[in-house]
């Protein structure tokens, strides 16, 4: 079993081929994320997954930077969630909105 680990992709030197696994809609903030990989593995030997926000209204492709420490926070319990979610056996395509902890 995959285990993740949330990585800073400023401080990644990874280009290329990229695997999204999540998006993620914040009504809150009005800002919609993506979690996504590159199926590179970091020293401890976990899969790392990086973190962008994007501007799901105007559809393009750009990715920006998480900004602030809430949103940094809020990505690595939506990780945790899904790890969670996979080591109590339910497989990516049974989970659901119920599944996840909803985070302000």
């Amino acid at each position: 079993m995959k285990k993740w680990k949330l990585a800073d992709v400023k401080e990644s030197s990874s280009t290329g081929n990229f695997e999204a696994l999540f998006t993620i809609d914040n009504e809150d903030n009005g800002r919609s994320y993506v979690l996504y990989t590159d199926n590179s593995l970091s020293e401890e030997g976990y899969v790392n997954v990086y973190a962008s926000f994007f501007d799901a209204e105007k559809g393009t492709e750009e990715l920006y930077p998480l900004e602030t420490e809430e949103e940094w926070k809020m990505m690595e319990e939506i990780l945790s969630e899904v790890e969670k979610g996979m080591e109590e056996g339910l497989e990516e395509e049974e989970m659901d909105e119920s599944d996840f902890t909803k985070v302000d």
